[in-house]
């Protein structure tokens, strides 16, 4: 748990360009870090992935809605892949927030049955 609110901060934290300027990560970018050879980038799409995920289905969770369904002992890994399937598989919504393409991939992955 730990890990995942590190890598969470990380990912909320490299979204400031400067003093008072927010840049939010794009689903280009996310592609970017998920798809690439280096395990620090992989570990740096998983965290944002999995704090995005809590994010997700704790604001749902709070509004009585199951967005998506995550499968007991689902890794980190698999999020990572599952939502890098997505990303390859709609590259015209790259520009979209990484945030909004994480809850549609999910969403896709997982539904609630």
């Amino acid at each position: 748990m730990r890990l995942i609110i590190v890598g969470f901060c990380l990912a909320c934290w490299s979204s400031f360009t400067n003093a008072g300027e927010l840049k939010f990560l794009n689903g280009s970018k996310l592609n970017t870090y998920c798809t690439s050879a280096s395990p620090v980038d992989k570990r740096y799409c998983e965290g944002y992935i999995a704090g995005a995920a809590d994010a997700f289905s704790n604001a749902f969770d709070m509004q009585g809605i199951k967005f998506f369904c995550l499968p007991y002992g689902a890794s980190d890994s698999q999020l990572r892949l599952v939502v890098a399937k997505h990303l390859k598989d709609n590259p015209t919504a790259l520009h979209y927030s990484a945030d909004t393409l994480i809850a549609t991939a999910l969403r896709n992955g997982f539904p609630c049955k």
